[in-house]
């Protein structure tokens, strides 16, 4: 096998790896994501929801943070508490009070949802 051929196998198998999580995040409970959750993730309640400005507005240690939802921003809504399938869930999902899981898209900025797992046994 050339090194080129080599290293064209070791990137297709390291895509896969990251796509096949993305793909099966929507069925991991919320703060079990292997990673992300109590690392790069805040877990806690909604404190307010702008439909119209598409935005979630969290407490995270004693600082209000106003989180970014885009249009790429997932949306799963983890019923993992009731013992159902989880499903694929919208802005609309994120009630005040109802606990949820966001990973940014920037870390170290924490301002724009890369996705969000909604618990839906909440209020």
């Amino acid at each position: 096998m050339t090194r080129t051929m080599a290293m064209a196998l070791i990137f297709a198998v390291l895509a896969t790896g990251a796509y096949g999580q993305e793909a099966a995040e929507r069925y991991i409970p919320i703060g079990q994501s292997p990673g992300v959750s109590g690392k790069s993730s805040y877990l806690g309640p909604v404190r307010n929801v702008s439909m119209s400005a598409g935005t979630l507005t969290v407490l995270e240690d004693g600082v209000t943070r106003i989180v970014k939802v885009t249009d790429q921003t997932r949306i799963y809504q983890d019923y993992s508490a009731k013992q159902r399938s989880n499903g694929i869930g919208g802005l609309g999902d994120c009630r005040i009070g109802r606990t949820v899981e966001i990973k940014f898209i920037d870390a170290a900025r924490r301002s724009e949802a890369e996705w969000i797992k909604v618990r839906m046994n909440g209020p």
